[in-house]
């Protein structure tokens, strides 16, 4: 189900909401999580909270991840040439190293030895199942590293801070400019267009189709 200014409403047990820019605020999941975003004025994520989370609220900030309840400092992040970047969580160290797409693949300790295993993503942006090569499942979808405090992680287009939020069945990618890209429908949840219709509607708007060698932050689109 769409609203009526083509953004998607409905999805599955997820209900979307959106705010009087169009900007993706929340995802509320039937019997799961209710996760909820705060932007600045330049669509960039700045806050998230979820009902599921150990610590419910956190707080993004330049290099910098913050308990939203009590300010204090979860995780520093450094961006290194390459597009490597290292995490620093008191005594703890992590690297985070991607692929020329600039996804992240690898984590591996202060010594160098890898975290869990190297996560893959097939064309569009969904994670693959290391042991079994599905997409699309509960394993699947989290079978990225654990880059960042919180449920929300760097995974597809990690290199360039983009939040894969992955509780629950949500698996979505928070792009910015009042969109997110869902992999495993191939299309942008939500649309910048204020061309307003007078009543929520079941059509979708029509995805703009780009070849994902054109290097925009965007998934493959499949061709209709």
């Amino acid at each position: 189900m769409y609203d009526a200014h083509g953004n998607t409403a409905t999805l599955a047990d997820q209900t979307l909401g959106y705010d009087v820019a169009d900007q993706h605020v929340s995802t509320v999941v039937a019997g799961g999580p209710t996760i909820a975003y705060l932007r600045d004025v330049a669509d960039t994520v700045v806050q998230r909270t979820s009902s599921t989370d150990t610590d419910p609220s956190v707080r993004y900030t330049a290099g910098a991840v913050l308990s939203g309840s009590t300010g204090a400092i979860l995780q520093r992040t450094l961006s290194l040439p390459g597009g490597v970047s290292v995490t620093i969580n008191g005594s703890v160290i992590q690297w985070s190293y991607p692929d020329l797409h600039g996804d992240s693949i690898v984590l591996v300790d202060g010594t160098g030895l890898r975290i869990g295993t190297r996560a893959s993503y097939d064309p569009f942006g969904q994670p693959v199942d290391p042991a079994t090569g599905d997409i699309g499942t509960t394993v699947a979808d989290d079978a990225v590293a654990d880059t960042t405090s919180g449920g929300a992680d760097h995974a597809w287009a990690g290199g360039a801070g983009k939040l894969y939020e992955h509780q629950g069945s949500v698996a979505t990618v928070e792009m910015g400019h009042a969109s997110m890209s869902q992999p495993w429908t191939g299309s942008s949840r939500s649309t910048p267009s204020r061309v307003v219709s007078p009543t929520p509607t079941t059509t979708p708007p029509t995805p703009s189709i780009k070849p994902i060698s054109q290097g925009r932050l965007q998934p493959m689109l499949p061709r209709r």
